[in-house]
């Protein structure tokens, strides 16, 4: 199994060399994920970093490219910066250049557990460096230093597949994501608590008012219209409670998984039927 995970570089000081001089730029894109725990890997009896071309001719390189579109590895083959491993999931990885600052991190595993643990560890990654960053120069309020951006969610695709068949949502802050992931239900507990709330404190008032209006096509006691409203306000009141145990559950579940909440995000291919 493939995964796929972008990766933004945040520049702020625009120190970057260009991605045409690759002399300088590759080395700048090595040492910045040695800070966040990840060294270039050799190739065997190898005592410096491979080049470009003994990248492309690595059977490491062969083997995380394997079963990529051709159009996508070809793309991707042209700017390759490093090998490395994880210790999460013990997962080999390929890092290429897209353009200036978009990086495409391939990691395979045959086991889907495995690929998990190595993906989830690279984002970790990532994402401490960067808040690090951030709060380094908020507390010397300076500009930050280089740092990465996971983009989009990590795509994974299946032996047999040329398309993901997972999708991992990345979740940073599950409360957050929780909201934007469930509008409908987020807006529905809001509403019917407001809507309780103020038949809750209203209703004596509005029960002589809305009895007084409905006289004019049939008389009713009260005390009747009073009971029937607060049949309603009550019937507000469970919708909420029974939405905001589901929101509830649905946070739980989103802060055991994070930062990567895995589902099954694409159907998988149809196969087409072939005549007897």
């Amino acid at each position: 199994m493939r995964a796929l995970i972008r990766v933004e570089i945040v520049d702020p000081k625009c120190g970057l060399p260009p991605r045409a001089n690759r002399a300088e730029y590759d080395p700048a894109i090595i040492s910045l994920f040695g800070v966040i725990g990840y060294d270039a890997r050799h190739l065997a009896n190898a005592c410096s970093l491979p080049t470009q071309g003994e990248l492309e001719q690595s059977k490491d390189v062969e083997y995380l490219f394997e079963g990529v579109p051709d159009r996508v590895k070809d793309e991707e083959m042209k700017h390759l910066i490093m090998l490395g491993y994880t210790s999460e999931g013990q997962a080999k990885f390929i890092l290429c250049s897209i353009n200036q600052t978009i990086l495409h991190i391939r990691v395979r595993d045959d086991l889907f557990d495995k690929l998990r643990r190595a993906c989830k560890e690279i984002c970790r990654s990532v994402w401490d460096h960067s808040a690090r960053q951030i709060k380094r120069s908020f507390l010397l309020r300076k500009s930050s230093d280089k740092h990465f951006r996971i983009k989009g969610p990590i795509e994974v695709m299946e032996p047999g597949h040329g398309h993901p068949t997972i999708i991992g949502q990345l979740v940073r802050h599950p409360l957050a994501s929780l909201f934007k992931n469930n509008p409908g239900e987020s807006a529905l507990a809001l509403v019917t608590l407001a809507i309780a709330v103020v038949m809750f404190w209203k209703t004596p008032e509005f029960a002589p008012a809305l009895t007084a209006w409905l006289a004019h096509f049939k008389t009713f006691k009260p005390e009747y219209i009073q009971g029937v409203l607060e049949r309603i306000y009550s019937a507000f009141l469970v919708t909420f409670f029974v939405t905001l145990m589901d929101l509830i559950i649905r946070y739980r579940e989103l802060r055991r998984g994070r930062p990567i909440v895995w589902n099954a995000g694409i159907e998988p291919t149809k196969i087409p039927r072939t005549s007897d």
